[in-house]
């Protein structure tokens, strides 16, 4: 028998939900709808999974898809920018848009850094 699942050390498997697996991994403690680790896999099937005593064969489990990174979000500028002028004028008390405290910001710095020269 070879490992048909082709699980590897360092997948993430659950258990198969059907009875027969269910019986099984309550027969040998082993925790259902639970993201198990495979501590080794041999090459015949066999699999033991980390911090649980009992190995069982590739057949038995499934690989738990791997989730990805959310790596960015986009949001539409009108958005932003209607977000800032509503901060702008009800925390900060300036009746302006964002945009015209944006614009008057680098004048502000040049004032700042002419009277710290």
């Amino acid at each position: 028998m070879t490992n048909p699942a082709d699980i590897r050390q360092g997948d993430v498997v659950r258990v198969k939900d059907t009875a027969e697996h269910r019986e099984y991994a309550r027969r040998w403690s082993i925790p259902m709808n639970t993201d198990l680790v495979v501590e080794r896999a041999s090459a015949t099937g066999i699999i033991k999974l980390e911090g649980i005593g009992a190995s069982l064969f590739s057949t038995r489990l499934e690989k738990v898809a791997k989730k990805s990174r959310i790596k960015a979000v986009k949001v539409p500028t009108e958005d932003i920018m209607e977000l800032l002028s509503k901060y702008v004028k009800e925390e900060l008390g300036i009746d302006a848009k964002v945009e015209t405290v944006i614009d008057a910001f680098e004048d502000a710095l040049e004032l700042v850094f002419a009277e710290a020269a």
